[in-house]
């Protein structure tokens, strides 16, 4: 997340707890889509739709508060668990998070510190009954370890999108398991994104080449 500038306007923070987790969290979208210039308004309103479909939730309030509220954030990461407890959620550790919960889903970007991160500990804490869920990067989980598990029916079974090796090879045990449901890398792949890619993609390239260029993250 970016520093605020000194001059930006904060009077939403301030207010924050006397409007509902959807006003917040509509907040923290603005600012991320208009306000920084990192989506432009259509894309804005696009994810708006998307939180309207899901509705509010207690992470969500609290993810999108630490968002606009410098202080807020400042709490969460000092103590997670009285931030946790004030929106009404219970907080985890990660060995807590893989014993109790029924589907674990990983959506963390691959680096040195995730990479197995999700490995033959973490999934051998899991229910006989739960389900393990990826649509990050194939390494973060530790494949030899997901696969034992899943042979042995030690976990309820495996929604897979992406792998260690890809194109999956024709003989890989993932390919006849019938505990696992695998896609090719295509987990975001829908009408809706792809109504947004292409036109995004020639307002990009128009945009670059009159000099004024959108959805610039870094500068």
């Amino acid at each position: 997340m970016t520093d605020h500038d000194d001059d930006h306007d904060r009077t939403a923070a301030p207010m924050v707890d006397e409007i509902t987790d959807f006003e917040v969290l509509e907040i923290a979208l603005r600012e991320l889509c208009i306000e920084k210039g990192i989506f432009t308004a259509a894309e804005h309103r696009h994810m708006t739709e998307f939180a309207e479909q899901i509705g509010p939730t207690p992470a969500a309030h609290l993810v999108a508060r630490a968002w606009i509220d410098p202080e807020y954030k400042e709490l969460v990461l000092s103590d997670p668990l009285a931030a946790s407890k004030e929106v009404g959620v219970d907080y985890a550790t990660k060995e807590e998070l893989f014993r109790r919960s029924d589907i674990v889903t990983i959506h963390v970007q691959l680096g040195d510190r995730s990479r197995g991160i999700v490995g033959a500990r973490e999934i051998g804490l899991m229910k006989p009954t739960a389900l393990l869920i990826n649509t990050a990067r194939g390494p973060i989980v530790d494949e030899k370890a997901l696969i034992a598990a899943l042979s042995e029916r030690r976990i309820g079974g495996a929604g897979l999108d992406v792998f260690d090796v890809e194109p999956l090879p024709l003989d890989h045990p993932f390919r006849k398991m019938d505990n696992v449901v695998i896609t090719p890398h295509l987990g975001y792949v829908s009408r809706q994104n792809y109504e947004h890619y292409f036109p995004d993609i020639v307002e990009d390239i128009r945009a670059f080449i009159d000099g004024k260029p959108v959805r610039v993250i870094a500068k």
